[in-house]
This record gives structure tokens, C-alpha cells and sequence, in this order.
């Protein structure tokens, strides 16, 4: 997205405007999101919660199944991951959410951010996936 003066947005510029709507509403909305984006700054991760409280981070994990997706994700991250890597880390702790939560749904879609381009990959994994895991314990 651009500005009139022709320069790029910030994914700061969405945040900000992001938060003061949410905290305007004080958590009625319910809205909890995870947002990226990539600008002049470089690539950008988002933890926004319902009251307009957000926090930058590498990774990050929100809603019912989160704590078994970080779980996952924390004991695995390191800086320089590869994308194909990350995928696989993500996989491996979205489907442990799946798994142990009812509430975490049964698909897992992919939307990959680089610099002039979005990637989208539907139907990465899905809830039958996990049998593989289930089998193996």
C-alpha cells in the first residue's frame, strides 16, 4: 500500500490504527489477531489482543490451542530458520493444538510474507495428519 506521497505504509501505520479501535472498544469485539507484514523496516510479527495491547516478537501463537502450538514452537525456534524449516516447526506445533484441543479447528493454511510477495498454501495439514502423530506415541 502506498501513501499520496508515494511512499510505502508501514506495518507500524496498521498496528497503531489496529490497537486504537480495539482499545476504543475496551475487549468488547472480542478481536484477537496475529498480523505480519513486510516494509521498509524489514519483516514484522504482531500480537494484538482484544484491549489494543500488542507486542512485536519472531513467533507467535494466539487462542484455545496456543499453549500446545508454543510448546512446540519455543523448544524448536532459532534465528536464520529456513522456510521450509519454519513451516515444519509451525506444522508440527499447529497440528499439536489440533490434536489436544477440540476448539483449534482441523486445517492448517499457510500465508508466507517475503519482500514483493504473498504466498498462499491452503490445506497444509489437516486434523487426519495427527493420526500419524497419535501413532507414533
Amino acid at each position: 500500500m502506498r501513501l499520496n506521497s508515494g511512499r510505502e505504509t508501514r506495518f507500524e501505520s496498521y498496528v497503531t490504527q489496529a490497537t486504537k479501535l480495539l482499545y476504543r472498544y475496551r475487549g468488547h469485539l472480542g478481536v484477537y489477531s496475529i498480523a505480519g507484514g513486510y516494509d521498509c523496516t524489514g519483516p514484522q510479527l504482531a500480537m494484538i489482543s482484544a484491549d489494543g495491547n500488542y507486542y512485536y516478537q519472531p513467533y507467535g501463537s494466539l487462542g484455545s490451542g496456543s499453549l500446545f502450538a508454543l510448546s512446540i514452537i519455543e523448544s524448536k525456534y532459532r534465528d536464520g530458520l529456513t522456510k521450509e524449516e519454519a513451516m515444519a516447526i509451525l506444522q508440527e506445533g499447529v497440528l499439536a493444538g489440533i490434536m489436544h484441543d477440540l476448539g483449534s479447528g482441523s486445517a492448517l493454511d499457510f500465508c508466507v510474507l517475503t519482500k514483493g510477495n504473498v504466498e498462499y498454501i491452503l490445506k497444509a495439514a489437516t486434523h487426519e495428519d495427527t493420526c500419524a502423530i497419535r501413532t507414533a506415541l
